[in-house]
């Protein structure tokens, strides 16, 4: 309980300290990504123990863009993945 009330705090404490983001939420700066060419879908199913990884390394040594992973296997979520230049070009 201790730690429970820790983060809390902490965590509003950040929340107050941070100044506006330009997004409110992941799925928008997603979008904007995607509308500006810095973003690429994965449709495929992907296993996330080495495949995600391998596919994210390779992207990232060419210089790609950002990669949503829309099927990651066993799990229900998305999984997004960036490389410093895409992340710092928008």
């Amino acid at each position: 309980m201790r730690l429970i009330n820790f983060l809390l705090i902490n965590l509003f404490y950040l929340r107050i300290s941070i100044p506006d983001m330009a997004y409110t939420s992941l799925e928008d700066c997603l979008l904007d990504l995607e509308k500006t060419g810095q973003l690429v879908r994965i449709k495929e199913e992907v296993d996330p123990f080495l495949e995600m990884a391998a596919i994210h390394l390779r992207v990232y040594a060419a210089g790609g863009p950002a990669l949503l992973f829309e099927k990651v296997k066993g799990s229900r979520f998305r999984a997004a993945s960036s490389s410093t230049s895409a992340a710092s070009a928008s």
